[in-house]
């Protein structure tokens, strides 16, 4: 996008032409420009101080910035080359383009288009995946996995938003993003480069818009694990990193708690988790709390504990769920308070993104609580307050799912996670059957053709959760 002089006139005189340039006789407009010239005197030019108008801008150096023109019409003729052929025939053929543009002109424009803020919250990927999107795009050029995934993900949203059923292309280019992924993760440097994260990240949004079916992990939270271990366990340096990890920590956390393959320590799980420099946040809180549970599983695996000592973790699995319950009341509460300011007073229109986020943050909230609930019941089977509690989670999931439903797909993509959640929390057939029911709509927007929840890893997880296996 170069910058083409334009002038050093003050800002008094270049108004003033444009007000004489739109004089329609020629003689008058031809005088007045004259007398209204610039002399462009610093720091006051003499027009200025002949009407004792305060000067501002003369002899300063100004540009204008002009990105590439992609459509153009019909060339002029002298815009044309002559060609003559063997024959001696006479053919003007198109000259070469005014306007060059590279791949990477191409490939910026079409993702700002999914990350700008006036893109429709359905579809916009900043919005619904994370802020470091925006910052990705000028970094176009520096790393080759980044580059590659962008790309991919460029192909891949765009195939999702047309509703394309031929998604090949998209996975020709997921397929050579992973190559290029595989080469900076083999590079000692690379593999420590926030681009290199920021790929990790972009591909595993990739994942989800592909739809890739009967997978138990991503993949991608593995090899965000490799590159944070890498990297080490240290503050973010710059607000491009903390952004990535600020929006990978999630995934990686969800994943790892059944994930054997993603194996931090306790103290590694705390590092990740607090990388939020104010680290007061209701969503800092939900995953600290997560990171709690985690290691009591990690515990539970590795050290063959029997049920007696389990027992003896309970007070601290209780305070947490207690602590969850607490933050999904408080998120409730702003929920609806931001529903009935809006329906209250009608100046006010509610926020889009706004209240998609709040939304979206209710979701998380309600999975971490539901996880919690099945290990509680575990341990405590005859426990009816914990079955109550199930019973409401599974209600509020349903009951979010409807009211997300103006905001699909992308909107609501965390919806899937919910209800998921929400089958392997309730052992109600009625509930599961509801679950199953809302299942069949969601799970359209990103895998087609999937009519039902995928039974074989819910039942894996529900035991997995439930300390059967």
């Amino acid at each position: 996008m170069p910058g083409v002089p334009v002038g050093r006139a003050c800002d008094n005189c270049r108004k003033q032409k444009k007000k004489v340039c739109r004089l329609a006789i020629h003689a008058i407009c031809k005088l007045l420009l004259t007398l209204s010239k610039c002399d462009e005197a610093r720091p006051t030019c003499s027009r200025c101080v002949r009407l004792q108008l305060v000067c501002v801008g003369s002899g300063q150096k100004r540009y204008t910035f002009k990105g590439p023109q992609f459509f153009r019409k019909q060339l002029h003729q002298s815009e044309k080359t002559m060609l003559y052929t063997a024959d001696g025939q006479k053919h003007l053929v198109a000259g070469p383009s005014l306007t060059p543009t590279n791949g990477f002109d191409l490939l910026a424009i079409s993702f700002v288009d999914a990350i700008k803020e006036s893109t429709d919250i359905r579809y916009n990927l900043a919005s619904n995946y994370g802020d470091f999107l925006g910052e990705a795009v000028r970094r176009l050029g520096a790393n080759q996995a980044l580059d590659a995934s962008i790309k991919a993900l460029v192909t891949a949203h765009t195939a999702f938003c047309t509703r394309q059923d031929d998604i090949t292309t998209a996975l020709v280019h997921y397929s050579t993003a992973l190559s290029q992924l595989r080469i900076c993760l083999d590079d000692p440097i690379k593999a420590r480069d926030a681009n290199t994260l920021c790929a990790v990240m972009v591909l595993l949004i990739c994942q989800g818009l592909n739809g890739v079916e009967g997978l138990r992990w991503t993949g991608h939270c593995e090899g965000a694990a490799r590159i944070l271990r890498a990297r080490g366990f240290y503050n973010p340096d710059d607000d491009f990193e903390q952004s990535i990890l600020l929006s990978l920590r999630g995934p990686v956390l969800f994943e790892g708690i059944l994930n054997h393959k993603i194996d931090f320590s306790p103290r590694e799980w705390q590092m990740l988790v607090n990388v939020d420099c104010r680290g007061d946040t209701p969503e800092d809180e939900m995953m600290r709390c997560l990171a709690h549970l985690r290691e009591f599983l990690y515990l539970r695996r590795n050290s063959g504990s029997g049920q007696d000592e389990l027992l003896g973790h309970a007070p601290d699995l209780r305070s947490h769920y207690q602590q969850m319950n607490d933050i999904l009341t408080g998120q409730r509460e702003r929920l609806h308070r931001l529903e009935k300011s809006s329906s209250t007073v009608p100046e006010i229109p509610l926020s889009t993104s706004v209240h998609c986020a709040c939304q979206a943050a209710y979701g998380v909230g309600l999975v971490i609580a539901i996880v919690y609930n099945c290990v509680l019941s575990a341990l405590f089977p005859e426990d009816e307050e914990l079955s109550s509690d199930s019973a409401a989670f599974v209600a509020d999931v349903l009951a979010l799912a409807r009211d997300a439903w103006k905001y699909r797909p992308l909107g609501s993509s965390y919806i899937a996670l919910c209800l998921g959640a929400a089958w392997v929390g309730t052992i109600s057939d009625s509930l599961r059957l509801a679950v199953e029911r809302a299942w069949e709509e969601y799970g359209r927007d990103f895998i087609p053709g999937l009519q039902k929840p995928p039974f074989t890893e819910l039942e894996w997880t529900s035991r997995q959760l439930r300390l059967i296996d």
